[in-house]
């Protein structure tokens, strides 16, 4: 007569389904792409702000070749860019621009669902 489901639904938001590869696997990735592979190739030839202006140049023309380019886009990620440059040359440590650039994914996903 009377049917129990005893079935448990989750129900979550559909943005957790990009938690995994935007929020985590792309800062890894970017960050070894970026950090530990340009930007030290760089600096062995070069001075270190330029050699964070040019991995974060191209960090940027990431996003631009990804989104289609804009400006503002372009302006936005060459700063971020330069942000995690400097955490990374003056900790010494992948780690920390990798949690730095978690933390700023982490946030605009959030940003963006609210």
């Amino acid at each position: 007569m009377f049917s129990k489901d005893l079935s448990l639904e989750i129900h979550y938001p559909v943005y957790l389904n990009h938690l995994l590869p935007i929020v985590i696997i792309a800062p890894i990735v970017e960050e070894l792409i970026y950090r530990n592979g340009i930007q030290e190739l760089l600096k062995q030839s070069y001075s270190i702000h330029f050699s964070i202006f040019i991995a974060s140049f191209f960090y940027a023309m990431g996003y631009v070749l990804l989104f289609n380019f804009s400006s503002a886009i372009f302006i936005f990620h060459f700063l971020i860019g330069v942000v995690l440059g400097y955490s990374f040359h003056y900790t010494g440590s992948i780690l920390i621009s990798i949690s730095v650039n978690f933390l700023y994914r982490l946030f605009v996903l959030i940003a963006l669902t609210i």
